[in-house]
């Protein structure tokens, strides 16, 4: 069973961190917490419904656009296709020993941000190995797919010029169109994320 928490991360990471992280250890034993669950058993309703209760049932925060299509199939394979992908060597990535003699450059991978503040959950579970392994340069979010994508990928770059949210709703509508066919999902492999990846270094 897939189980994922649309609405109330916030509260699932505070008691969390109280149980695991606090110095004090809380019981939480008698701690209740209300919540709806919803069974969908449908993959094409999944993408579609999800979204749309993150959306009405948060009232508290801003929830963009981008947030929305955390779990849209397109989305899961890049982050999927990113984390195989190594980066070429790049001067911020020279290793060296203690007598500041180069001994060469260590292999580094790309981070494609699926969900809003991974990277960062990334680094505080292993932030040593993680930070060498995935540096912050080599990070990329949605938001700046969608800007890569339509400029150098659609005739329809002035999508741009309108804001992320705007210009990453215009790209979710190209994408949702071509989603469904089976030849665009096979187009979406590890050829097409080095091509992202290039976009983002043009």
């Amino acid at each position: 069973m897939d189980l994922q928490i649309v609405n109330g991360g916030q509260t699932t990471a505070s008691l969390a961190r109280a149980k695991i992280k606090d110095a004090s250890k809380a019981n939480l034993s008698k701690i209740f917490v209300q919540m709806k669950l919803t069974v969908i058993d449908d993959e094409k309703q999944k993408e579609e419904l999800v979204p749309q209760i993150s959306q009405y049932a948060n009232t508290q925060n801003k929830v963009n656009m981008s947030d929305l299509s955390s779990n849209h199939g397109y989305h899961i394979k890049i982050e999927a296709l990113s984390r195989k992908i190594w980066a070429p060597p790049h001067d911020k990535a020279v290793s060296w020993t203690p007598n500041n003699a180069k001994l060469g450059y260590r292999e580094t991978l790309w981070f494609y941000e699926r969900s809003r503040g991974q990277y960062d959950e990334m680094l505080n579970k292993q932030s040593g190995v993680h930070k060498l392994k995935y540096p912050k340069y080599q990070l990329f979010r949605k938001t700046d797919l969608a800007k890569y994508m339509m400029v150098w990928e659609t005739d329809e770059p002035k999508w741009v010029n309108m804001g992320a949210q705007k210009n990453f709703g215009k790209f979710m509508d190209s994408i949702g169109l071509s989603w469904g066919k089976n030849s665009f999902q096979d187009k979406v492999n590890e050829l097409y994320c080095s091509g992202i990846i290039k976009l983002d270094n043009c």
